[in-house]
Formats: structure tokens, sequence, C-alpha cells
């Protein structure tokens, strides 16, 4: 939006020219949510949301793996790429009930000499209590969190969104101004267009929660607390909304795809794009960067998981994409 017109970029990422018609509609206009509470400054769009994982997967893996799989490959690619996801099975979500712990790296949180803050819980409603305690309980169940005697305490919010349901959030405002910042850079998204030239074959992978599966060292853990009407928690996993979370996580994912980033993939967050100029390369590629995952102990989404695509790779990059040109167009 500029001077009060909506701008809407259009990318086309084929070799000819693609001519729109004049009555067509490319978007939808949508007004902003009532409630939106920003718990991290960024100047890119988060990736990430507070939302507990679903219990809903299947415990076995599927036998066709169809719905990972682009279905415009040829049946031989397909069943190729089927026999390379069935050797990397246990790296997927299958089993809902399981979310895995990588031990590459921990999350430091350097708050140097800071007296330790206390904020009281926010006022909510009965209703909104109930749910409050309900998401605590999954938690603590999921080995996310655990009870907690802290002097630190950050109050929880819940967020509703479009659906009706709730997000849990923890306002860490304050914690993020002690702490000392970890200026790891994030990748610039700009740079990847010049990357995906020549590719012919997409698979996009994300993981699953994956701030969840970096553990807070653990005599940092007291800093994460937050309380409620009903008691004083600390997260055991990095949470949501510490301002160094996405440094971490970034230099994690950087120290295990070196050697492949920019020549064979891309990566931003927990978002990775494999890409390849023909479908052999692609399996060699695929079976390279799972291996990866698998040695770090990654648990990947298999519902955010499409491999074998011949043109646009993933909804996520595409975003980012789109962001990027609109950072460049209207830059100072």
């Amino acid at each position: 939006m500029s001077a009060n017109r909506p701008y809407l970029p259009v990318l086309n990422f084929g070799s000819s020219i693609q001519p729109l018609p004049q009555v067509i509609s490319l978007a939808t206009l949508c007004p902003a949510a009532e409630c939106v509470i920003s718990v991290v400054d960024s100047c890119l769009p988060s990736t990430h949301q507070c939302l507990l994982p679903a219990a809903t997967s299947p415990e076995k893996p599927p036998d066709d793996y169809a719905d990972m799989i682009c279905s415009d490959l040829p049946a031989m690619q397909a069943h190729d790429l089927r026999c390379l996801l069935s050797s990397f099975c246990d790296i997927f979500d299958f089993d809902a009930r399981v979310l895995t712990r990588t031990s590459v790296v921990t999350h430091r949180i350097n708050t140097g000499d800071a007296a330790p803050l206390h904020r009281r819980p926010y006022r909510v409603s009965s209703a909104e209590r109930t749910v409050m305690n309900q998401e605590v309980d999954k938690m603590l169940a999921k080995d996310i969190i655990e009870p907690s005697s802290s002097p630190w305490s950050s109050p929880v919010v819940l967020v509703k969104k479009k659906d009706g349901s709730w997000r849990f959030c923890v306002d860490y405002r304050h914690l993020n101004r002690t702490t000392k910042k970890d200026v790891y850079p994030l990748p610039r998204i700009d740079d990847a267009l010049d990357c995906l030239h020549g590719g012919k074959y997409f698979s996009s992978i994300g993981l699953r929660s994956g701030y969840w599966q970096i553990a807070v060292d653990e005599k940092d853990r007291e800093n994460t607390a937050f309380v409620t009407p009903d008691g004083l928690y600390q997260f055991k996993v990095m949470p949501f909304g510490l301002c160094n979370a996405p440094a971490t996580f970034e230099r994690m994912m950087d120290s295990l795809l070196r050697g492949f980033k920019w020549s064979t993939c891309l990566c931003y967050l927990d978002d990775v794009v494999v890409f390849s100029p023909t479908f052999a390369t692609h399996l060699e590629r695929l079976s390279s960067i799972l291996t990866v995952f698998r040695n770090a102990g990654l648990q990947l989404n298999s519902s955010k998981c499409k491999f074998g695509r011949r043109q646009l790779f993933s909804d996520t990059w595409l975003m980012l994409l789109v962001y990027a040109q609109i950072q460049s167009k209207f830059k100072p």
C-alpha cells in the first residue's frame, strides 16, 4: 500500500510472456484482524505462529506418499521419488505424538547483569482462562514446558484467530529489551531469484514446529518463564517471541546446510527449497539434504513438504519473494 493505493506484484518465473485477461481476479482484500499482538519486532514476515502441533497425523507412513509427491510427475519418476521418501520415512511426523529434539544446538538468553523482570498475568475472562489452562496442559504433556520457580515472568496473551479458536502467545517484550541481541543475518530473499535460474525440479521441505525442536539451555530456562492466573511455567524448548530465536534457528540451519545453500538449496528459517536442473540430480540432492536432517535429529512436517514440482515450489517462498519485490520497489 502506497499513497492509499494498493500494489499487487505479479511474478512470471517462465521464459515466455504470459498475458493477463482484462477481467481477472488476482487477489481478495480482507479486513485485518481486530486484535493483533506483536511480540517481536522484525522487518521480515514471520513464518512462525504460536500454535500447538496438531495430533491428527496417521501413526504409520502412507503407502504411496501421494500428498507429498507432485501429481504431474511421470509414473517412473514418481516411483523413484516414492522409494526415496520411503527410505527416509523415520524423519517425517507421521506419528504426531512424537516431536524430536535436536542436540546440534541449544538456545541461550544473555541478559547480562539485568535484574529479573516480573510481570503480573493479564486479566482474562473465565472462558479464556479455561483455554489457557488447556493449552498449558497440552504443552506439559508434550514436555514442551515445565513448572517453574523462576524470578522472571512474562504474561500470556490469547489472540483470537479467524476460525474462532485461540492462539497462545507469551508477551516477551520486556525480556527482549534486556536481552543482548544476536545479529546473525537472515538471508536476503531477493538473492534467491538469481539462484533459481536453471532449476527445473523443485521440492519444498518444512520442519515440524521447528523452534520446539531446539532446547533452551538449562541455565536460561528460567528467563522464559510465563505466568497465567493459575501458575508459573518455563519452556524447555525455544519458544516463539524471543528476539534471538530466529538467529539461533538460522545459524543452526546454515551450519547444517553449509556446502548446499545457494548451489543445491535455499533456506529461510524452517523452510527449505531444493532445486535441480534434472530429475536424476534432484534425487541425489534430496537424498543429501534429507540425510542432513536425519543426522541432526530434526523432524519434518509431512503436510508442508512437496516433492518433484516443475514450477513454483512453496507458498511460503512465493510470499517471501513477493515481499522482497515490494521492499525493493518502495525502499527509500
